[in-house]
């Protein structure tokens, strides 16, 4: 035999080894050693030639055999940020104890790359497909329920698929609770900052920001309302609520910290005091939110709970398909008041945030 080449170990050379039956062999190998009375003399016998000859199991096969492959097959938008990390972890506690692991992939919000790692995941046999849902994708979310492969939305869902389950974030609740905090300042003239977006959870918040201001006898005006497409920014829009003449916002709400954020740099480039002229407030949480040049309000995307129920329900789906659609929508209010609604802290005085939570 060439040097460096090694003949493949297979449960019928161990069993050749041991001169044991292949099936004696093969559920020792298994780990059904007690299912299946095998006396544990024989068990060390046959897991010691094992080890001596290098066998390595082919998972394949034996998930071919077990009809199962133990992976979950997992589509976020992206990674950029770090909800994303906090989701998986939440899945992994469920996940890990089940023997089953997450395989990983993006869309990128591109139906055709979606479609591609669709395919992909199908190729591999995943047992089921938990997916941040696309609006204009519903073919490839029926091609996976055709194929009987459980079908989860991670973070929203669609009203043009019912039969679909899902785990979101319940966004109306934590929008009112953020418009609460705004209006509790005195702030009356609220501008609002959102995507141009159908899915449900994306447009509660701007259904409660409405809501809020008729409920509190406030003016709702389309000019201080920016509603923007995935991956822009409001800069230009924001600079433009702050040149016309006339009223201008003593308050800004952004669906996302993103938008937070850059509606800040539109208005300290300007001079314009936050939160002395105007205060901010964001939802999501996301990284950078906190830091001491920033100081943004928000309220907390618990992302690490809709994760974790995404995974029981995929769970469930695998055992009993008949379970669907199961609907889990998260209702989750924590608010962390910082620099852009209650200003800096005195000297001596603590943190710069509070929280404030119920869920």
């Amino acid at each position: 035999m060439p040097k460096g080449k090694h003949k493949k170990v297979t449960i019928a050379t161990i069993a050749s080894e041991t001169g044991l039956a292949r099936s004696t062999v093969g559920f020792i190998l298994n780990g059904q050693t007690r299912d299946r009375r095998i006396a544990a003399k024989t068990s060390r016998r046959v897991l010691a030639a094992a080890r001596r000859l290098q066998y390595v199991p082919n998972d394949v096969a034996r998930s071919l055999r077990r009809r199962r492959t133990g992976v979950i097959g997992v589509i976020f938008a992206h990674l950029r940020e770090h909800w994303a990390e906090r989701a998986v972890l939440g899945m992994r506690s469920v996940l890990d104890p089940a023997d089953y692991v997450p395989f990983i992939t993006t869309h990128q919000s591109d139906r055709h790359w979606q479609q591609r790692e669709i395919q992909t995941l199908l190729g591999r046999q995943v047992e089921a497909i938990i997916c941040m849902p696309l609006a204009e994708d519903l073919d490839a979310y029926r091609m996976v329920m055709e194929r009987g492969v459980p079908l989860v939305f991670l973070g929203d869902y669609l009203n043009e698929m019912p039969q679909v389950s899902f785990a979101a974030w319940e966004t109306g609740s934590a929008a009112r609770a953020a418009l609460r905090h705004l209006l509790g300042l005195g702030r009356r003239r609220i501008a609002y900052i959102g995507w141009d977006d159908p899915r449900p959870m994306r447009q509660a918040p701007f259904a409660a920001y409405r809501e809020a201001l008729r409920e509190a006898r406030l003016e709702f005006r389309e000019d201080w309302v920016v509603r923007l497409g995935h991956g822009n920014l409001p800069t230009r829009r924001v600079a433009g609520m702050f040149t016309r003449k006339g009223p201008r916002p003593d308050a800004v709400m952004a669906r996302t910290d993103a938008y937070g954020v850059a509606a800040l740099s539109v208005l300290e480039k300007r001079g314009i005091r936050v939160p002395g002229d105007v205060a901010i407030i964001g939802m999501d949480d996301l990284p950078g939110s906190d830091f001491p040049g920033v100081g943004l309000s928000t309220m907390v995307f618990p992302a690490e709970e809709v994760g974790r129920k995404a995974a029981q329900i995929a769970l469930e789906l695998i055992q009993t398909p008949a379970k669907a659609p199961i609907r889990r929508l998260i209702e989750h209010v924590e608010l962390i008041a910082r620099r852009t609604t209650v200003g800096l802290p005195e000297a001596g005085h603590g943190a710069m945030s509070a929280r404030a939570k119920r869920g």
